[in-house]
């Protein structure tokens, strides 16, 4: 029995595909496979590195969610090898679960922050790198398309790293004045006798 098809044949096509924005033209010049540029590749490096200290602290709001700073959350989370699929987790336990409905907005905000800078952290390490002679570092996504990934490109700044470590920044602090607001005064500030308890990593490049 015939089936009639619901969408149209996709097949190979020569027609580069259509981009949802128009990239600036690379400048022309001799490009190397890779990040060369020392220090774009220091700031990547926080960025990948600072990741996993952020998935520690997301532990602990995690066992928040699950009703006790004792609860099992490390053998919840880590078994879980897919970013996507903890933040589902956590989201429906915010959202879901009656001994979380009293809980404030901040809960919202962590997630929604460990989203952006897991997302800008996998696009930096798993992008395709090219480093043009004059030092300017380009990045484009891995693709199925069998156009050259280096039309797709786009040029990262310095400043656009820096503000995700910023940002990465942030959630640590978020993170730490939920799992211990005892650290923190009323203005809001940290405390000086736990300062070191936070950790900056964007100061690591200062």
């Amino acid at each position: 029995m015939n089936v009639p098809r619901t969408r149209p044949l996709i097949r190979y096509t020569s027609r580069r595909p259509n981009t949802k924005k128009k990239r600036p033209r690379s400048p022309d010049g001799n490009y190397t496979s890779g990040l060369h540029n020392n220090d774009f590749a220091t700031l990547v490096g926080l960025i990948v590195t600072t990741l996993p200290q952020i998935e520690e602290r997301m532990i602990e709001i995690m066992a928040l969610l699950l009703g006790d700073k004792r609860a099992p959350a490390r053998q919840i989370f880590r078994p879980l090898v897919s970013e996507d699929a903890r933040v589902k987790v956590m989201r429906a336990l915010l959202e879901r679960s009656p001994i979380n409905r009293e809980k404030g907005k901040e809960f919202d905000e962590i997630i929604d922050l460990f989203v952006e800078v897991k997302n800008k952290r996998n696009a930096y390490a798993h992008g395709l790198w090219q480093t043009h002679s004059s030092g300017r570092c380009f990045l484009s996504e891995p693709s199925a398309d069998e156009f050259p990934s280096f039309l797709e490109q786009r040029e990262i700044k310095t400043k656009e790293l820096e503000y995700v470590l910023k940002r990465m920044s942030d959630l640590l602090k978020l993170s730490l004045s939920i799992i211990h607001p005892e650290f923190f005064g009323r203005d809001g500030k940290l405390l000086p006798s736990h300062r070191k308890r936070l950790s900056q990593p964007s100061e690591a490049n200062q």
